[in-house]
């Protein structure tokens, strides 16, 4: 194989059409696939974007107090906690209804 390569490079014989002809479709054929993932990764970006900006407008709107909270329970099951299984903590819910963000904090009065 090296052999091949070193009587390559020392030879003073020019490329065959087909030789050149498949270099150019290789060459051409990456370009093509380079643009696809620029492309698709500039889509992924605007989605991405647009998804944060929806986030950071719902998380401005809860910590605004804009939107008032109700009371739920959130419900946490483990068993490795020493055999307690199930424990409920009541929580103060802010859910905005644009985003569908949700937000809650530890409610210590219910």
């Amino acid at each position: 194989m090296i052999k091949l390569i070193k009587s390559k490079l020392n030879s003073r014989s020019g490329e065959t059409l087909a030789e050149t002809l498949i270099a150019v479709l290789i060459s051409a054929l990456a370009l093509v696939f380079l643009l696809t993932m620029i492309t698709a990764s500039s889509r992924l970006i605007q989605n991405g974007e647009a998804k944060m900006d929806e986030m950071y407008a719902g998380s401005a709107a809860i910590e605004q107090a804009e939107i008032t909270p109700s009371d739920a329970t959130v419900k946490i099951n483990d068993n490795a906690l020493d055999g307690l299984g199930e424990i409920s903590v009541n929580v103060k819910l802010y859910k905005d209804a644009d985003s569908s963000l949700s937000k809650y904090e530890y409610n210590p009065a219910s």
